[in-house]
């Protein structure tokens, strides 16, 4: 069984993306044939050192309030024998844990030439020394499409 947890925020105004990957069947996320070595993916999320809390009660309905910033690292995909991550010291440098801790959850996605190409490759999980490890995508896919049929519970109703 999987846990999957969302959380959701109505982007500020001039804040939309351009662009979203929409998920609508495998087809829409990189399978495990799709992801090779040497390959550029993106890791995109929100670093805490970048996004600061005021946990300053605001109102009784509002307990605390962040900036959002959200951060891209561009990386090469690697692969040996028993492991496979996204290697950021040719492209980013000297990336450590604290720099890019609060990513996980966020995305990996492949880079195209037209954005409406672009595939979702996965989702971060843990960062540092030069490198990311993610979950691929064609792991969790199937949840993703069937979570109508899963049920539900929300914790923190906005």
């Amino acid at each position: 069984s999987y846990i999957c947890l969302v959380e959701l925020f109505h982007p500020q105004q001039f804040h939309m993306p351009d662009h979203c990957i929409e998920i609508i069947d495998k087809s829409s996320v990189l399978t495990k044939d799709e992801l090779f070595d040497g390959q550029f993916l993106l890791v995109t999320g929100y670093p805490f050192e970048r996004n600061s809390f005021d946990f300053t009660p605001q109102s009784e309905d509002i307990t605390h309030t962040t900036n959002i910033q959200r951060h891209t690292i561009p990386g090469v995909y690697l692969t040996n024998e028993s492991d496979s991550y996204i290697s950021v010291e040719v492209t980013e440098g000297d990336t450590q844990h604290e720099n890019v801790n609060g990513m996980s959850g966020g995305a990996v996605y492949n880079v195209q030439p037209k954005v409406n190409q672009v595939k979702l490759a996965g989702v971060p999980v843990a960062a540092g020394n030069n490198i990311c490890r993610f979950i691929p995508s064609y792991v969790f896919i199937d949840a993703i499409i069937n979570y109508r049929n899963s049920s539900a519970t929300i914790i923190d109703p906005i």
